[in-house]
């Protein structure tokens, strides 16, 4: 009877300090992830701000994005870079270009994937020269990527040129872009856009209907608008203007198809 006792009493023993050491355990685990911020809501905002920004609500994406770095976590700093990323995405989408460049400064800094961020950040300040009307630096910074073997910037490259007036460097970017990638509207509308200030009205029609026929339709409306300058150039105001009543149907809030059809409204017959 007595064994029997001493082996319960021993079990029990045994049990209890599993049970305890366990505890303990549980008790210091809470205790580090208090302390070390394991419990921060860092990932959750993450993702809030990937859904947001895959949503295209970019400034609603900035601010989780913000939010996530302004959580204090242990051991957090890969997960940080991944949202700097996110973060400069966000900016570039909101043309915010300075913030985003900070961001990849401090990516940089950190040689977090670096070639890649290298490639982000000449792209981006090249964006920045580009909205402020600096072509010739967003064309070095271009050139820079290109030469890392990013060829379909050649389209951007093109642009750049074209808002120069340098049409001939225009068209030798854009034909080398098109050796590799397929046709686009955007393109296009920058032939036709191009042709229509050298006055090459022939050449201008080709490429609206080129761009026309595609079933990519981005910067359908950008040709449809070309396509209303070509007829009125022509002086054949009616079509112009039968041209010009569909676009501000397609598109009532465009301020320059509404002016357009003010004016052909006075060159036709009613």
């Amino acid at each position: 009877m007595g064994k029997r006792n001493r082996r319960y009493r021993k079990r029990r023993s045994g049990g209890l300090g599993l049970f305890i050491t366990l505890v303990i355990i549980g008790v210091v685990v809470a205790v580090l992830v208090t302390i070390l911020g394991l419990t921060s809501s860092k990932s959750s905002f993450r993702e809030s701000g990937i859904n947001s920004l895959n949503e295209g609500d970019y400034d609603k994406s900035i601010e989780w994005f913000k939010s996530a770095l302004a959580q204090e976590q242990w051991m957090s700093e890969d997960i940080d870079l991944d949202i700097r990323y996110y973060l400069a995405e966000a900016y570039i989408h909101t043309g915010e270009y300075d913030k985003a460049l900070k961001q990849y400064n401090i990516l940089i800094k950190a040689n977090s994937n670096y070639e890649d961020t290298l490639f982000y950040q000449e792209i981006t300040l090249a964006l920045e020269n580009y909205q402020k009307g600096n072509y010739d630096e967003a064309i070095v910074s271009i050139e820079n990527a290109i030469s890392r073997g990013y060829d379909e910037l050649y389209v951007f490259e093109g642009s750049c040129y074209g808002m120069k007036g340098d049409y001939e460097q225009m068209f030798a970017s854009f034909e080398t872009y098109l050796e590799s990638y397929e046709e686009s509207t955007y393109v296009y509308s920058q032939y036709a856009s191009a042709y229509i200030n050298l006055a090459q009205f022939d050449n201008a029609k080709t490429y609206i209907d080129k761009g026309l026929a595609l079933e990519e339709d981005t910067y359908r409306q950008n040709l449809l608008f070309d396509e209303i300058a070509y007829y009125e150039y022509m002086q054949d105001y009616d079509t112009a203007f039968a041209k010009a009543k569909e676009f501000v149907e397609l598109y009532p809030d465009n301020e320059e198809g509404k002016e357009e059809y003010d004016f052909l409204y006075t060159r036709v017959a009613h």
